[in-house]
């Protein structure tokens, strides 16, 4: 069977996924993939517990699939372009995030996008700013404004990221903060 996965089908899943951590998830998320091999949302979400795994590489090729089946999945494609991002490869993320830039100059992810492609150039006096903007106006992705969240707190304190606990993945925020530490002297 093609398609969509029904709404209720899918909330079921997210619901299930809750109790389970990031590598039983993909286990448990198998069986609506092969029910529903080209559903987007069900390609990115299992991109994203690959991503909670620490398997990034797997989580962008999963996460790249995604949007290349619905371009316009306007969070797969931020993700995807923050994964860029996050491996040190600025230029490909924001050909990436290209067409979130030409959403409303309020629109949260128009503004984390133009804020990250300002901070991977360490110019934090005009990121600080889009990305606060962008948290204010981002109501559907909390974890997300976590994230921009750290990246600004770090920043401001001047401190490197914080080492993850052993058992505890790095955020993507702590990998975007570790690519611009290792390429800048500024503090």
């Amino acid at each position: 069977m093609n398609g969509q996965c029904p709404q209720d089908e899918l909330m079921a899943a997210l619901s299930a996924l809750e109790r389970l951590g990031p590598g039983a998830g993909v286990d448990a998320l198998a069986p609506l993939r092969m029910r529903y091999p080209d559903d987007a949302r069900l390609i990115f979400l299992e991109g994203s517990l690959h991503a909670a795994a620490g398997d990034f590489e797997r989580a962008r090729a999963t996460i790249a699939r995604a949007v290349e089946l619905e371009p316009d999945y306007r969070i797969a494609r931020f993700q995807l372009g923050f994964l860029a991002f996050t491996s040190g490869d600025a230029g490909a993320a924001v050909e990436v995030w290209r067409p979130l830039l030409d959403a409303d100059e309020d629109d949260a992810l128009r503004l984390f996008a133009e804020g990250l492609d300002h901070f991977a150039r360490d110019d934090f006096a005009a990121a600080l700013p889009l990305l606060r903007r962008g948290i204010a106006g981002n109501r559907d992705n909390p974890p997300l404004n976590a994230d921009m969240q750290r990246l600004i707190d770090a920043v401001e304190a001047g401190a490197p990221p914080p080492a993850p606990e052993e058992d505890e993945p790095a955020s993507l925020a702590q990998l975007a903060l570790r690519q611009s530490a290792a390429r800048s002297t500024r503090h």
